[in-house]
């Protein structure tokens, strides 16, 4: 059992489990090319298999997904995507932040295993909490997360290698 499945393992789409502490890259463009790089490695290594991505993550014009390419080489269009599937490099896709008909398109395209929807933590009040395990506010929302259900899967936005390892840290508590 690696870190990153501590926290338990969600079933994908009936044929692949992942473990339900995930990779959010949308900071990645954020970063200095070399840190945006060696994040994601860092998140495999510490037994992350799921990476939430979208092509709209992007700042002067590097987009997370070009970085993840650069560092684990996944593409960045979900027909490519689609195409990788069928080649049997990608066995699930997934899609975040879209409306019904956004999800429609997309499954005329290739089976939509997961949906991500926004569930934010920053409105929770869990410092005083926090305090009293030696937490940060954040470490205490995503234990609390993963707790209330098996079906969650959290993908907390991450914004260097120190950061990941904390919230990948809760998966001990």
């Amino acid at each position: 059992m690696t870190l990153g499945t501590l926290a338990g393992q969600w079933n994908l789409g009936g044929e692949r489990s992942v473990g339900r502490m995930g990779f959010g890259a949308m900071s990645l463009p954020k970063w200095p090319r070399d840190t945006a790089i060696a994040v994601p490695h860092r998140a495999v290594e510490l037994g992350v298999n799921h990476v939430d991505t979208a092509s709209f993550y992007a700042r002067d014009g590097v987009s997370a997904n070009e970085l993840i390419r650069a560092a684990l080489h996944p593409s960045d269009r979900f027909a490519t995507l689609a195409g990788l599937r069928e080649e049997g490099l990608i066995e699930h896709l997934g899609i975040s932040n879209v409306t019904p008909s956004a999800v429609a398109r997309a499954q005329r395209i290739a089976p939509v295993t997961a949906v991500q929807n926004h569930y934010n933590l920053v409105h929770r009040d869990d410092a005083e909490v926090a305090a009293r395990h030696d937490a940060t506010p954040t470490q205490v929302a995503l234990a609390l997360t993963l707790r209330r259900s098996p079906s969650i899967l959290l993908i907390p936005g991450t914004g260097s290698a120190a950061h990941l390892e904390e919230n990948m840290a809760v998966l001990e508590f």
